[in-house]
């Protein structure tokens, strides 16, 4: 019985290693990517009141609004149709099958 019991602990051990570094690389790159997110957010944010400053200059100004651009919106991406197979490829699918 000890025979097989020590083999069974040491492979418990590895894993709890393997997991708990896992963990502590997963744990950097959750702090990483929230501090880069937060920065991006300061940088956002900073662009839209520069943004709103040059609107409301624009209008000062008595200037004409450009049209208003469309955001990339996912729902609005273009999305190209899916290829057509040729007789070639379709005879080619049959006899692999």
């Amino acid at each position: 019985m000890p025979e097989t019991a020590a083999p069974a602990t040491e492979l418990t051990s590895q894993y709890l290693a393997q997991v708990t570094g896992d963990l502590e690389r997963n744990a950097k790159e959750q702090e990483r990517i929230s501090a880069e997110i937060a920065s991006l957010q300061e940088q956002l944010a900073a662009v839209q009141h520069n943004h709103t400053v040059l609107v409301n200059v624009q209008q000062a100004l008595g200037l004409p609004q450009p049209p208003a651009q469309p955001t990339a919106d996912a729902e609005s991406a273009t999305v190209p149709s899916p290829r057509q197979k040729t007789p070639a490829a379709r005879g080619r699918k049959q006899k692999a099958r």
